[in-house]
């Protein structure tokens, strides 16, 4: 039992570690986006109205990836937590690393959010953007905490 539900959490892992990919790929594109925005004419009347409409168009995209990934790192973080609690003792290192390094991918995509959500001109849709960001941080950690202190557990564990 405890074997097939480890196969499912790896290609659960396989398939997510796909999404995160293709979401890094996203997110340079969101970027780009938001930097042909800025590069849009200043000029005042239309253009300029132009360039603010896709300035903020460009932000939510931006912000929409890196929340994504924050998504994406938690479900891996819950996956970790399961190989940690019920995995192979040899693997136990791999879901603490396997935490470490999803706790600090949502770490690093909050940053990405927060810093295109000061841009915004809406502000409820920033606070939205931002209690969600706080959320999906806060779960991130809570996980990382768990799957710490099951691994160290395990790890000190007496034969």
């Amino acid at each position: 039992e405890v074997d097939a539900s480890m196969q499912a959490v790896a290609g659960e892992a396989e398939a997510l570690r796909d999404r995160l990919l293709e979401l890094m790929d996203a997110d340079a594109d969101a970027f780009e986006t938001v930097m042909q925005a800025y590069r849009l004419p200043r000029e005042r009347g239309e253009e300029a109205e132009a360039r603010r409409e896709a300035i903020q168009a460009a932000l939510r995209g931006a912000t929409a990836v890196p929340l994504e990934v924050m998504r994406g790192a938690c479900q891996v973080l819950g996956l970790a937590e399961q190989v940690a609690a019920d995995g192979n003792a040899s693997a136990v290192s791999d879901a603490g690393v396997a935490g470490l390094m999803a706790q600090a991918s949502a770490r690093a995509a909050a940053l990405n959010v927060e810093i295109n959500v000061m841009g915004l001109r809406d502000l409820e849709e920033g606070d939205r953007l931002r209690a969600e960001c706080a959320a999906l941080l806060q779960r991130a950690d809570q996980l990382a905490g768990a799957i710490d202190r099951l691994v160290r557990a395990r790890i000190n564990r007496n034969p």
